[in-house]
């Protein structure tokens, strides 16, 4: 994808659809990106893509590794090629449909002001974001959805108060995204 869409740089981390704890990045540069960032003469100590790509190239690592979360993203690796990653993406898109026709249907069935913020053409198939019925204060809901054994996220930023976040990436499933939507459920009507 990344040669078919003509991206110069691409960066992400592994607390996302490949289902680890946050701590590590990964990017992947285009030769003319790498050519123009040689150039720079003053490119910075920490993130230095240069500098970064030497000790990969070489397969070393600029500082001290995180040993532990390299060990488990071999595991999750591993797991995703049994997988196969079509069938992971084909999940994500599934979870995310499953997401979008579940908050249509209880917007009809409960009467709830609800929706993702997310026009429908431009939404992830890894994480939806909803923003809450009005006078829903999305701390409280959150909790409430937490009390059940289950964690969604607040918002980010000016968002946190009045919005949700549900991943459905990774490790999660059909079923475990069908125990969030029910815990969901019973919260908001609570």
């Amino acid at each position: 994808m990344f040669d078919q869409w003509k991206l110069d740089y691409v960066l992400t981390g592994s607390q996302k659809a490949l289902a680890l704890p946050p701590g590590l990045a990964f990017s992947v540069a285009s030769e003319k990106f790498m050519d123009s960032a040689a150039r720079q003469e003053k490119r910075g100590v920490y993130f230095d893509l240069v500098e970064l790509n030497k000790h990969a190239a070489s397969n070393q690592v600029p500082s001290t590794p995180s040993l532990s979360l390299l060990y488990a993203l071999d595991a999750q690796l591993k797991a995703i090629a049994v997988e196969g990653i079509e069938a992971r993406w084909h999940r994500h898109a599934l979870m995310a449909a499953a997401t979008q026709q579940w908050l249509a249907e209880t917007q009809d069935r409960l009467g709830l002001d609800w929706r993702n913020i997310v026009a429908r053409e431009f939404q992830s198939p890894t994480v939806s974001t909803i923003q809450l019925p009005p006078g829903t204060a999305g701390e409280a809901f959150v909790d409430a959805v937490l009390v059940q054994g289950i964690r969604v996220a607040h918002g980010y930023g000016k968002l946190r108060h009045s919005t949700f976040r549900i991943g459905h990436m990774g490790d999660h499933t059909p079923v475990t995204l069908q125990r969030c939507l029910d815990a969901c459920e019973r919260a908001i009507s609570a």
